[in-house]
């Protein structure tokens, strides 16, 4: 959720939909991992389709030097350059197989 646009949120009763958010929590007792629900945020759709289907724009200064420096090396197909801050991603961890027995939802014990 934090990777989405801003989306006004609403109370419960006023919502179209609801956004639930989970963390994985490694438990090493038993070296599983459980799904925990830790917030959910309320919205409407239409105001929710808006945000995530409106683009901000950057800036343009930004994208006036990759453009030139994109054109000066005659590299004018193809994919932008890389972003001058790179993403950040946390790799999965490494489970025993891929039967999904090792994930259990907050609950289920």
């Amino acid at each position: 959720f934090d990777q989405l646009p801003l989306m006004p949120q609403v109370d419960e009763a006023d919502a179209e939909i609801a956004w639930f958010i989970y963390r994985l929590v490694h438990d090493p007792a038993v070296n599983r991992y459980r799904l925990v629900r830790s917030a959910v945020h309320y919205t409407r759709f239409q105001e929710a389709l808006n945000a995530v289907t409106t683009a901000e724009p950057g800036e343009v200064g930004v994208f006036l030097k990759s453009l030139s420096e994109r054109i000066r090396r005659g590299n004018v197909m193809g994919s932008p350059s890389a972003p001058e801050i790179a993403p950040s991603l946390t790799p999965l961890p490494d489970l025993d197989d891929d039967t999904g027995d090792d994930v259990q939802f907050a609950g289920d014990e």
